[in-house]
């Protein structure tokens, strides 16, 4: 039998769900290993390098950096050799380039315990002690990391915890 582990997937801001994903360690195994056989099979090279060379046919400045800072509008550009912002941009423009899985991390808390370190994305002053003090929303909160308060915060956030 194989032990459960939380596994928290980091999307970019605009794309991040306040989702928490546990599994087997079997299965993310699974999981990881068909994310690269697909990744590898739908390119040869592939790779989340953005070409540093790479620059939009209307300016020197609609780099990469430039697209990534509005990717839904940015990435269809094409710079003079007619090459897309998509193809030269992909950790800009590739929203799987900018996915990370982590497993186990640091703030993971097998035990009643809470985070000493975690705090909200939006106020670092709001740390587990005070999303305990109403639990029933604020478990749901994020780190700047992506880590919900739920992972972290056990004590406050775990109802078997308080039983």
């Amino acid at each position: 039998r194989f032990q459960s582990t939380t596994y928290i997937i980091i999307l970019p801001k605009k794309q991040r769900p306040s989702v928490l994903i546990k599994m087997t360690d079997q299965l993310a195994i699974r999981l990881l290993i068909t994310i690269v056989v697909a990744l590898l099979q739908t390119s040869k090279a592939f790779s989340c390098d953005d070409d540093p060379t790479w620059h939009g046919k209307k300016s020197v400045d609609h780099n990469c950096q430039h697209v990534g800072e509005d990717p839904d509008n940015r990435c269809h550009w094409f710079d003079s050799a007619q090459v897309t912002a998509e193809e030269a941009c992909p950790r800009s423009c590739n929203p799987a380039c900018s996915v990370v899985l982590l497993a186990p991390t640091p703030l993971q808390v097998e035990s009643c315990e809470d985070s000493a370190t975690w705090a909200a994305e939006l106020n670092p002053e709001h740390n587990c002690a005070y999303v305990g003090q109403h639990p029933d929303y604020r478990c749901d909160w994020i780190s700047a990391e992506g880590i919900t308060a739920t992972v972290a915060c056990k004590a406050s956030c775990d109802p078997e915890c308080n039983s």
